[in-house]
């Protein structure tokens, strides 16, 4: 099975765990798009007989891109490779750039399945993340994109500086109560030259503790497993014929 996979490296803003690549000049979209329709082209011999079976936006933030430009890439991705009537198509988006009318546009543009960052439940969290939407932009979010879409993954962080075993399972039991087709827990990493280590080597912030991070990770399994879900990858969570295709 062959996918496609689209970095959109634009970001309003760093979060200070994050080590992917990303730039906050939106004013490059436009040269960007161009960029990757050229790269389409010329990596096209590389999928030569081969049937395109998912495609996937990851980031960066691919919910900055528009409606439209969204759909100009999987426009330009059927020009140049075969891809399946029935190819999952997906779109990580953060919770502040989605609106009723945004989501429409996605799903327009040709998306079938959204992965929501929202990272945490509470507030608290969210800010010791450095995130920039709250945990009531974060359900809205999701209430917003049920309206849309059927094919739902939501993204949680655990292990942020404060949190509690007791406070992971809470949000947990958000979560599960959102139902959605698909869950990912990642653990909160610290990763060389990110502004979270540079606070943590000057000790502003607390680091992970591993044997915490252990403790909600065998919970998270626990939990969403009892709840249904196929532990399917390390980090990955999904109701049954609802694992990533990609």
């Amino acid at each position: 099975m062959a996918g496609l996979y689209f970095h959109i490296p634009f970001c309003r803003r760093r979060c200070h765990y994050c080590d992917f690549y990303f730039v906050t000049h939106t004013a490059l979209t436009g040269k960007f798009l161009d960029a990757v329709e050229t790269e389409m082209s010329v990596r096209k011999p590389l999928l030569a007989g081969e049937r395109i079976e998912t495609i996937y936006f990851g980031g960066g933030t691919p919910s900055m891109l528009t409606g439209k430009e969204i759909a100009r890439l999987i426009e330009a991705a059927h020009q140049h490779f075969s891809v399946s009537p029935s190819a999952e198509i997906t779109l990580e988006a953060n919770p502040e750039d989605l609106t009723a009318g945004t989501l429409q546009d996605f799903k327009l543009a040709g998306i079938n399945r959204l992965s929501l960052g929202t990272q945490a439940f509470t507030d608290d969290k969210l800010i010791a993340l450095s995130r920039h939407h709250t945990a009531a932009d974060a359900l809205r979010c999701v209430t917003l994109a049920r309206t849309q879409f059927d094919n739902l993954s939501l993204d949680l962080i655990f292990g942020a500086a404060g949190e509690s075993l007791e406070s992971w399972e809470s949000e947990l039991s958000i979560a599960l109560s959102l139902q959605p087709q698909h869950l990912s827990t990642y653990s909160l990493t610290i990763e060389p030259q990110t502004p979270l280590a540079w606070l943590i080597s000057r000790g502003k912030m607390i680091p992970p503790v591993d044997s915490i991070q252990s403790d909600m990770f065998l919970l998270a399994m626990t939990q969403l497993r009892a709840a249904g879900y196929r532990h399917y990858e390390v980090s990955n969570f999904a109701l049954p014929e609802k694992e990533s295709k990609h």
